[in-house]
Formats: C-alpha cells, structure tokens, sequence
C-alpha cells in the first residue's frame, strides 16, 4: 500500500451515533518490506474527544481487495516520566524519593503491596496467571513505550569477573520453584544475559541469589563491557500454570560478591583403583575408554567444555539444567552382560545444592520401542568446593533393564545455573572374585552388523563360547578350542546379541548387531 491510514472514534460516552461522536485521521506513508514503527502524539488525531475511544480503523491506500498489511504492538503509552527520582540498584521499593514502576507482560500481574510478614514494608505482589504464557515476566522499569523508551536502571549493573551476582529477597507459595532472572540493555534487547534459580522454601521469605556467570544454556553468555540496565524477574519460568499463583519479592541487590579463589577445583579428581579388567570407563584418564557419541545432545540445556586440570582430563557443565550423553546404537553399554556391579562417577561443584543422574534404556530397539526403561537418582545437599565420589549400585536404578544403556543425562540445582566438573564416569564390578566379570574391549567381532555370521577372535584360545539374544536367553553355546571361531547367524532373528568367551579364569564379552 502507498498510504497506511489510522482513524480514532470516540463515542462521547452515550454510544455510537449519540451527536456528539468525534473522529480523525492519521496517514502515514509506510516503507514497504519491513517492520515501521509508529509512536503517533494523541494531539495528531486533531478535534478529538479522547475520554471514550471505541474505534481504531485502518485503512489501506489505495483501495483494494489484495492489500496486506501485519500489524503487530498497538498500544497506548504516556511519555511523561513519573514523579521521583530514576530506579537504581539497589532496588528497595521503599524509598519515598525514587519513581518505583514495573512492566508486566505474557500473563504477569503485579503491583505493590504492603508485605504480608511486616507491615512497614512495601514489597511487588506478582502473580502468574492461569494460561499466562511460559515467559510470562515482570520488568523493573518506566513503561515509556518498549525499547529503547523503557530507561530501566540509571547505571548499569556493575559487572566485573570477580562480581557477577544479584539478590533477590523471594516469597514462593511452593519449593522448588524455577525462578530466572534477566538483565539486558535498555537500547538493545539482543543485549542480555539469563541465570536460574529454584526456591528452596515454602510460604516464607528467602534471599535468592543469581550468578550471572552461570547463564542459561542456550542464552548469551555475560559480556563484562556490556550495559545491562534493566531487569526482568521470570517465576515459575517454562510452565504454563493451570491456576493462578502468587508470588512476593523485594530487595534487588547487587551485592558486589567476589567469587573466592577456590570457586574451580585446584586439583584433579582422585585416580580410581579398580582393575581395568572389571570396569567399562566412559569418560578416565586411568582407563581405556568405550565409544561415546556426545558429551552434550542437541537437546541439552547446558554449555560445556573440556579442560584439564594438572593435565588430566575433565568435563566441565556450565549454566546446566540438564545435559544428555549419549552411547547408541553398537555402543549402547551393557554393564549386566558384563556382571557390572556398580556406576562410579566424580563430580566437582561451587554452586549446586542437588546433582541427578538418570540411566536410559532404549531395549535393544531405539528410543521410544515402547520398551525403554529409566531412572533418576537425585543427590541433595552436595558438599560444594570439594571432589564427591559418587559409587552407585545398578540396584539403586529400579525397574530398569541394564542391557541397553543408551543416554546418561544429568542435571542440577540450581536449575540452568549449575556449574559441575565431571570425571571418572565408569561401571564397574564391585565383587570381581566372585562374579569373575567378563573384560569389554577385548573379544572382537568381525563383520559387525552381519547378516550372515560373525568371526570372533580372542587373545588365546576359547574353552567356551555363549551366546545371548537381548533378553539374556542362550541361543548358542560352542566350545571353539582356538583363538578364533565363527558364528553362523542365518537362523537367528534381526537384533543385538551378547558372546561371552571363556578361556581359564578369563571371560571377554562383546555385542553384535545381526541385521
């Protein structure tokens, strides 16, 4: 369109057509192929009545059947700023001389209200509709329009490496609430940084602290020369609440926190002591390793990095909610077929108060056969700032099969804030002389996927050799007397299977794929 027309009617408080209904016309002629901002003065709409606006019209010039036009943020708004001094950190809600104001939007509802713990305290009263949006926020700051008319702060909070934590005092009718917080530029929304907490309280205040450091994954990571002037406080964030709930907060700070020194470990995780001939080591230095496809899936909330510390390997999981690692397909573990006993696994960290570790089973058919089993297994109040030697029984993962072990996913609290250094992540066999464990890596087989047979070859000569279907029936037992022995496979169904070898005192496992 050539011309883009806005019309205003006022009904003059007594309804359509009462004599004394005012109108007016703004035009305005629009670049064509991009978004056009229109911040339109009421006085522009000239000889109007603005006590009953009950029409906007639009119009497009000229006339016709085939105009377009995506409108999108229409909305009124007063320029003049309020009365009192510009918000600044810290943000009390209590100072008689500062303008307080917040901005609501996608399902947020808040004001200020007397603080239902101590009447001479003002605190914001939000609450998070039903049906709000995910994202559903509230902002810290003038409403003047949108960006960059909303001046949020009137200095930008003072980030520097060694100080990168706002407070917040929080009231939560529930625990374990996500509650994320953002801070951005006033001029520049692509400016921003997000971190994560969770309430650790019911029904009763708590300070809440937000290391920007530790950014959402997936979000920007802080950027020490940026401005970030304006703060957004997001409750309950990612849910889609099916009633209404209320929540208080008060005193914004920024606390000027200087991360100790010994905020990274020092030293490396403790050297493990278990033979390799009963373990299968995903992730040590003190092992040979089994394939592993990701550290971090697509679909993780978490950033990562490998490191060293004093030359030894580590994984290190910042702004973690949750990370899965994958091993699928033909290196999908089987710790039972190789008499596994125990899930060993060191874990560092400054921040996180829960570590979880969940176990899939994908059933020898892929994700989601309708056969897939899992368990997570949460450790609460983790000792921060030290090596956890976690050795967990397979026994502790109810109800799963071990058979087919395909994701190890973890995650932590605070929610998308974590930070968590990872070593030593093994199986191992906690009973090896009475169990006399098979050794993984060892037994090879060749074509593998086959569809006709498998040659095996072992590092001397096999007394025994059983084979296994993916329930853990025998379907071949062969006393081969050499080095080397094949498997025909014409007669067995498609699908993973499990040779056990035995020679002496030795036993060697590996799986195969008959396609």
């Amino acid at each position: 369109i050539d011309t883009f027309r806005i019309r205003l009617v006022d009904f003059g408080m007594d309804g359509f057509g009462g004599g004394n209904d005012t109108e007016a016309d703004y035009d305005f002629e629009p670049a064509q192929g991009e978004w056009v901002s229109l911040d339109i003065p009421l006085e522009d709409f000239a000889g109007m009545n603005l006590s009953d606006v009950s029409q906007m019209i639009f119009a497009g010039i000229p006339a016709a059947g085939g105009n377009v036009v995506f409108v999108d943020n229409v909305y009124y708004y007063r320029q003049e700023t309020l009365a009192g001094e510009q918000m600044d950190l810290p943000v009390t809600f209590d100072e008689p001389d500062v303008a307080y104001s917040t901005i609501d939007f996608a399902g947020a509802a808040s004001e200020f209200v007397t603080d239902p713990t101590d009447p001479a305290n003002t605190v914001v009263q939000t609450t998070k509709l039903a049906g709000a949006e995910v994202f559903a926020g509230t902002t810290l700051s003038e409403n003047l329009g949108g960006t960059p008319n909303d001046p949020g702060f009137a200095t930008p909070v003072p980030f520097a490496p060694d100080s990168s934590i706002i407070t917040v005092r929080v009231w939560s009718p529930a625990v374990d609430v996500p509650v994320r917080l953002k801070v951005e530029s006033s001029t520049d929304a692509t400016v921003s940084v997000e971190t994560e907490t969770r309430t650790t309280v019911a029904m009763e205040w708590e300070t809440l602290e937000f290391e920007f450091k530790d950014n959402v994954g997936g979000t920007s990571a802080i950027n020490y020369d940026a401005d970030y002037n304006k703060l957004t406080i997001f409750f309950d964030f990612g849910t889609m609440p099916d009633e209404d709930a209320t929540y208080y907060w008060d005193d914004v700070e920024f606390p000027g926190t200087t991360t100790p020194d010994d905020a990274v470990p020092m030293e490396p995780a403790p050297t493990p002591d278990v033979d390799q001939q009963f373990v299968i080591s995903m992730f040590s230095d003190a092992y040979d390793d089994v394939p592993v496809d990701t550290w971090l899936t697509s679909w993780s909330a978490a950033n990562l990095e490998d490191i060293e510390i004093q030359g030894n390997a580590t994984k290190l999981y910042t702004g973690l909610d949750f990370a899965g690692i994958e091993t699928v397909g033909p290196n999908a573990l089987n710790p039972e077929a190789a008499e596994m006993t125990h899930l060993h696994v060191d874990v560092w960290t400054p921040n996180s108060t829960t570590f979880r570790i969940k176990l899939v089973d994908f059933g020898m058919d892929g994700f989601g056969g309708g056969n897939d089993t899992e368990f997570e297994i949460p450790f609460e109040g983790l000792a921060q700032g030290e090596w956890v030697s976690l050795d967990i029984p397979l026994t502790d993962f109810e109800g799963m099969n071990l058979t087919d072990i395909s994701q190890f996913i973890i995650s932590g609290i605070p929610v998308g804030a974590s930070t968590v250094y990872l070593d030593n992540v093994y199986y191992y066999n906690a009973n090896p002389n009475s169990t006399s464990a098979p050794q993984a890596g060892v037994l090879s087989a060749f074509p593998n996927p086959s569809a006709g047979y498998f040659t095996l070859r072992a590092p001397r000569v096999m007394d025994e050799l059983t084979l296994y279907n993916a329930t853990g029936q025998i379907v071949g037992h062969f006393l081969p007397g050499s080095e080397q022995f094949r498997i025909e496979t014409t007669g067995l169904n498609p699908g993973v299977y499990i040779a056990v070898a035995v020679s002496g005192a030795q036993r060697w496992v590996v799986k195969m794929i008959k396609e």
